[in-house]
């Protein structure tokens, strides 16, 4: 076997963000037991997405380029047939305007310069990573996982406003924990199950412990490392839904369960994902038309595994989170199997979903509804799938 090899992917473009990235999430990154220890174990190919006038803003890049192989990719040459890339993309309204961008940037990426048996690593420009999140990844990969899949604490960007991160060499996923805890994003505080009202799309679902510390479940952890493959040139909407189920048989797949071993925070504007927030009653009926039409049975590998996120207060009792966790995602599978059990019953629109959540995943469609859609969905259907039920 020749040397390890990962190529990391990044996204990023306009002033703000750019300086953000550099001022932000790359200290992060260089920090000892991240990408410096993970150049010990493999090369590394940095790959930067931006525009051209973006790259101006990158500053600073010096240590970055010294442990890794930098290469910058700009828009302005991409092309969707023969179509520049960002005529392409005015067909879609913010998010998916981003998310097809970045479609096409990780299958230029692969399919221009990533070679078989090597490893990718997808990064956004607003990650955050406590110190040996990513140092641990050679070591992984080594072991024979292919794909790390993990749940992401969204925060907002006034956790850093300080810049307290630039006073230490070496964060640890503890400290880092502690200070974002009073910064969590209003989008991760709409994930809690226990509140009156929650996300019309739970993506991950939280229970908060009195010690602070947080038990979150997910349906679509983030894919920190996956394998090179063709399946890349497949999967339809954003690397969480199906990227690492279409390259990995589930057994080369990774959960992290405890926020040791990996931290990722996310930051952003505190108004950012506005419209996600705080607008159904989290029950297993609701939690199972959204595994219904977003999700595949596959996922029910990855939300079974639990992540428990904590800092430096380590006396933490997990089992009442756990067990409220198993009773509502236990419930919800059991009201799945009983919608798909009646499916001739339902709306053909219906039909649809059950035949992408029961397939093959690669016939899943990641279909990656807005939340007004899915919103209009739950009213739809709520009230025929109860009486079918009953």
């Amino acid at each position: 076997m020749g040397q390890l090899t990962f190529h990391i992917f990044n996204l990023v473009w306009d002033k703000v963000f750019v300086k953000n990235f550099v001022n932000i999430s790359l200290p992060f990154q260089l920090m000892p037991e991240n990408l410096p220890q993970l150049s010990q174990q493999a090369i590394i190919h940095y790959h930067i997405y931006t525009t051209r006038i973006s790259s101006q803003f990158f500053d600073q890049m010096r240590d970055l380029d010294e442990i890794t192989n930098l290469h910058f990719h700009y828009f302005e040459d991409l092309k969707i047939g023969d179509k520049p890339l960002f005529d392409a993309a005015r067909a879609f309204k913010s998010p998916n305007y981003k998310y097809f961008i970045q479609k096409i940037c990780i299958r230029d990426m692969y399919k221009n310069f990533v070679n078989k048996d090597e490893g990718i690593i997808l990064l956004d420009s607003n990650f955050v990573i406590a110190n040996g999140g990513l140092g641990r990844l050679g070591e992984i990969w080594k072991s024979g996982t292919r794909a790390v899949m993990v749940n992401v604490l969204r925060i907002t960007q006034a956790t850093f406003s300080d810049k307290w991160h630039l006073n230490f060499p070496r964060v640890s996923s503890n400290q880092l924990y502690d200070k974002s805890l009073d910064y969590l994003h209003p989008l991760q505080y709409s994930y809690f199950a226990d509140k009156s009202k929650t996300t019309p799309y739970p993506i991950q679902l939280c229970w908060r412990l009195s010690s602070n510390a947080i038990y979150a479940r997910s349906f679509l952890p983030h894919p920190l490392m996956i394998p090179a493959g063709d399946a890349i040139n497949k999967f339809q909407s954003t690397p969480d839904y199906d990227l690492a189920l279409r390259l990995c048989p589930d057994d080369k797949i990774e959960v992290c369960g405890n926020s040791e071993d990996i931290l990722i925070c996310k930051f952003s504007d505190k108004c950012h994902g506005a419209s996600l927030n705080n607008e159904i009653k989290m029950t297993p009926h609701t939690l199972a038309l959204f595994i219904l039409t977003s999700t595949h049975n596959r996922h029910r590998n990855l939300v079974s595994i639990g992540n428990k996120f904590q800092g430096s207060n380590k006396k933490n009792d997990w089992s009442k989170v756990e067990t409220l966790a198993e009773n509502l995602i236990g419930h919800a599978y059991q009201y799945v199997d009983k919608i798909i059990s009646i499916a001739p019953k339902l709306d053909a629109r219906f039909l649809m979903y059950i035949k992408s959540y029961i397939g093959p995943i690669e016939e899943y469609m990641s279909p990656e509804l807005e939340p007004t859609e899915f919103q209009n969905l739950i009213e739809e259907t709520l009230y025929d799938t109860k009486n079918k039920l009953s």
